[in-house]
């Protein structure tokens, strides 16, 4: 075993270390801290040499903290972008999908519906196979990965378990019609 390096004074991030506490169950050193907060703490010798512990806890509290300030700010200004047509008044939640309070909607869960689905039944005319493909776990793929991309041209149907991975529904029909198949939609 390689001899002990005595940290006592040294200065990792916000803890100094105070003096020596104990061996860990796999008799690695463990030393005492005193963070900059006032608390003390016990750290692995290994844990203040690679920075994976730079205090007591109260460094990654305040950074958890920020960040919560932030998204809250983030997602009161996305709240805020809200667009009515007709009498749905379309939001962004904050994780790009738009969706719109319409409880009656075919193709929602009751409350809201997401306007990726709504934009895509309309396209298709409101047809029955849209809400058949939704109910049997079809998805809605955005072609550029813009969530919030809703343009009929950008959404394609996905179904689900029936195409390689990364393949969509438009590759397998352009497969089979190079191949002399045709391909009817869903009834």
């Amino acid at each position: 075993m390689p001899p002990l390096i005595n940290e006592t004074g040294n200065v990792y991030g916000r803890l100094m270390v105070i003096e020596r506490a104990s061996n860990d169950k796999h008799n690695k050193p463990v030393w005492l801290c005193q963070c900059s907060c006032g608390n003390t703490t016990e750290v692995k010798a290994m844990n203040l040499r690679t920075g994976h512990t730079r205090s007591c806890g109260c460094l990654e509290r305040e950074i958890h903290s920020e960040t919560v300030k932030v998204a809250q700010m983030f997602k009161v200004e996305k709240a805020a972008e809200k667009r009515t047509r007709g009498d749905v008044v379309w939001i962004d939640g904050g994780h790009g999908y738009i969706s719109g309070y319409w409880p009656e909607h075919p193709l929602g869960n009751g409350q809201r519906v997401y306007e990726h689905w709504h934009n895509f039944w309309i396209f298709n005319d409101a047809a029955e196979w849209v809400l058949s493909a939704k109910e049997i776990g079809a998805t809605i793929h955005h072609i550029n990965a813009r969530r919030g991309d809703n343009r009929p041209e950008n959404l394609e149907l996905r179904w689900p378990g029936l195409h390689p991975a990364g393949w969509s529904t438009d590759d397998i029909i352009r497969v089979l019609v190079s191949q002399g198949y045709r391909v009817l939609p869903p009834e």
